[in-house]
Parts: C-alpha cells; sequence; structure tokens
C-alpha cells in the first residue's frame, strides 16, 4: 500500500483525555509500523535511545501540572521534573502546565544541553485589577464560610470548587487580580485585591488570562528546526496556541505541539461554553495538521477530549469523533491504554474522572514519586506522560 502522507497526533490529558491517533490517505486506515514513511534524523541530532537509529524518533508530551496556586508541591516538582526529562529517550518533548517563568528558566536551562532547539511562547498581557468591597463580599464571604482555615492550593481548590456561582458577577478588573493573586490565606487574597474605594482606580478592561497570562507551552528538541510558527486560538481564562515547528529531517516533519481547553464547571466568563470552545479548537487544531502538508505531521499536546473505555471515562466523545471523521485513526487501545490522570495519582486526591491518553506504539511515562523529606511521597505531577517510539521501515 502506497501511503502519500503519515500524520500522527500524541496528546496527554489536562484534566481528563488526549488523543493519539494517525492520520492517512484512506480515513479508516490503520498504520502498521512498519508501513510508515522513512524518517532519517540530521547527523548531527543527538540521539539517546539504547539502539540508535537513524529512522526513529522519540516523542514525549507531559502535563507536568505546575500551576502553583492551585496544585501541591509545585516547588520541589519543578525541580525534580528537568532530570526526569533529560534521562528520557526522546528527540522532542511538548511540554503543558509550565505556566510560571520562574519554572520555565529553570527548565530551559536545565535542557539546553540534551535539547539544544527551544520554543515557548510570551504570556499575553495582563492587568492590575483590582475589587470593590461591594462587589466582592459575597465572593469573599463564600469562601470564608466553606473554605475554612484552608491556605495555599487547598483554599484555590476549595474556592473554585465551592464558590464559582458567587463570583460570576466580578467585574474584569477584580477577576483579573483574583486570578493573578498567589497568597497564602484568604486574608492575603483581601490585602492583595480589594480596594475601599467605591470604584476602582485600578481597572482593566481588556481579556481577563489567569496565571499572568502564560500559555504555558513549551516545546524541546534535540534536532535543529526551522519555520517556527505561533497560532493562537480562540480562549478564554488561559492563552491557548499551537506551537508549530518544522524539524529537520529527511523528510522535513511538521510538529505541531498544544494545549487545548478542557470542560471546566464554572461559567463561561464570556457568555460561550467552555465545550464549544474546545470544539472550535479542534477545528482549527485539524485545519492546522492538514495544511502542514509534507511526509510527517506530528501533533503533540493535552487535547482535554476522548472516548469511553473500559478504564476511562469519556470526555468530550463527539470532538473526539470529529478527529476520526477527519481521518484519523487509533492503535493505542490495544497497546496500552492506562489512564493518565488517574484515581490513584497522589496529587488528585482521588477527584476527577478517570482518563486515558491515546496513542500509538507508546507507553506511560513519570509514574514517579518525588520524597518530600519527611518520610511522604509526592507525584511528579498530576498527570502522567506518554511517550511514543516512531519507527520507518528498516534501514
Amino acid at each position: 500500500m502506497h501511503i502519500r502522507s503519515f500524520q500522527l497526533v500524541v496528546s496527554g490529558a489536562l484534566l481528563l483525555f488526549g488523543a493519539i491517533c494517525l492520520l492517512a490517505c484512506e480515513p479508516a486506515l490503520r498504520i502498521r509500523p512498519s508501513e510508515a514513511p522513512r524518517l532519517r534524523l540530521p547527523e548531527n541530532a543527538g540521539t539517546h535511545h539504547s539502539v540508535p537509529d537513524a529512522h526513529r524518533l522519540g516523542l514525549i508530551t507531559y502535563n507536568v501540572g505546575l500551576a502553583r496556586s492551585v496544585i501541591a508541591d509545585a516547588e520541589l516538582r519543578s525541580r525534580a521534573l528537568p532530570a526526569e526529562l533529560e534521562a528520557t529517550e526522546a528527540n522532542v518533548l511538548c511540554v503543558q502546565e509550565l505556566w510560571d517563568a520562574a519554572d520555565a528558566t529553570r527548565m530551559r536551562a536545565a535542557l539546553r544541553e540534551r535539547f539544544p532547539h527551544q520554543v515557548r511562547p510570551g504570556a499575553r498581557p495582563v492587568g492590575s485589577g483590582a475589587c470593590t468591597e461591594a462587589e466582592s463580599r459575597g465572593a469573599f464571604d463564600c469562601v470564608a464560610k466553606k473554605c475554612p482555615n484552608l491556605e495555599g492550593p487547598e483554599l484555590v481548590r476549595c474556592a473554585l470548587n465551592a464558590c464559582s456561582a458567587a463570583a460570576d458577577g466580578l467585574s474584569k478588573s477584580c477577576r483579573s487580580c483574583l486570578m493573578n493573586t498567589e497568597p497564602t490565606t484568604l486574608n492575603e487574597v483581601r490585602d492583595a485585591c480589594v480596594t475601599t474605594a467605591k470604584r476602582s482606580d485600578r481597572t482593566w478592561s481588556g481579556p481577563v488570562w489567569a496565571l499572568k497570562g502564560s500559555y504555558g507551552l513549551a516545546l524541546y528538541s534535540d534536532i535543529p528546526f526551522e519555520d517556527v510558527r505561533v497560532v493562537a486560538l480562540e480562549s478564554s481564562v488561559h492563552p491557548r496556541a499551537v506551537v508549530s515547528v518544522r524539524l529537520k529531517t529527511e523528510p522535513p516533519a511538521r510538529v505541531l505541539c498544544t494545549h487545548l481547553t478542557p470542560r471546566l464547571g464554572s461559567k463561561h466568563p464570556v457568555g460561550g461554553s467552555y465545550e464549544e470552545e474546545n470544539a472550535a479548537q479542534v477545528k482549527r487544531l485539524v485545519g492546522e495538521a492538514r495544511r502542514a502538508a509534507g511526509a510527517l505531521t506530528i501533533v503533540m499536546g493535552d487535547l482535554n477530549t476522548g472516548p469511553a473505555t473500559t478504564a476511562a471515562d469519556a470526555r468530550l466523545p463527539s470532538h473526539y469523533a470529529r478527529l476520526h471523521q477527519a481521518g484519523f485513526s487509533n492503535p493505542f487501545l490495544e497497546q496500552d491504554g492506562r489512564c493518565t490522570y488517574c484515581y490513584d495519582n497522589p496529587l488528585t486526591g482521588g477527584h476527577g474522572e478517570r482518563g486515558v491518553i491515546l496513542t500509538v506504539y507508546a507507553r506511560r511515562r513519570f509514574d514517579l514519586v518525588v520524597p518530600l523529606g519527611n518520610g511522604q511521597r509526592v507525584a511528579l505531577s498530576d498527570h502522567y506522560g506518554v511517550e511514543v517510539l516512531l519507527e520507518g521501515v528498516a534501514r
């Protein structure tokens, strides 16, 4: 069978799912590894596979869960992550939820020798807004009542789960401050964001982004690349984008790294829905993949959509179906199929739904724990990663 093009999707999960699928010239085609196109890495590419092979390409996607204000032990995990990523056999890493600039700087420096070719989109501007006492009283009273004596990430998670409705009417200025403050206690939040003036003089009328407007995306490669593009996606809460590069392989391989909007439980800030937002992003992503003509196109990241399986609950399955309708097929469920956002992950605390990552020729990675120094241990992230080894025909 002649294959004109070969496209691969490697995806991880934010709250739940991702997808890793193959797109070839026939919509229902399942491609065996032996049918993949020949791919030769440049001679100067760093090869860290146990058996170096010029026709082998290692890929890893990993949601590192470094939302410092929401997920516990971020500093400890941030310090442990670079060594684990450096020790992999990957040629290309697509990392999500690397929100904080200090964490990104640490990662960039630690991986510079192992992955010298790197891309991280700059943050979007956020306002220095504030809340009036009148508008914010209900939200603060709700958090004080339903989240007593909590601090740090536990306080933020409780407030998001218990008091989202009380925050629906807050102004852009107020939400901008609340979503970009990293305090320890509720009183510190109030001190940072609430003004005694009837109308705040710290106003913000632009888009309201959380976590200082960071995309949270980074792409690392030991293979040189060119034609770097950052394609912005319509989004809310967090800026979303596709980072697209063309690897200097033979033939050139196009890599797209992304993190799409999850389905959240809160009210959508601009009157739409998170489901609609994800659907539009999936459509744009498929379009970008189709426009990336070449022998090999790879989409990596966290798509937040997937089917129900015996090991996982569905998340936006109709969006996942659109990938199939666009010509993607999925052999991963026959090979691994374990969840990547799981009940047994210590950082999830047993909450959420089961999620699966869909991939090809893959295994789950980073089932690791980091010692806290007090006899306890913490998971490296609230997600697991996915490693894909893509092989062409024999040399």
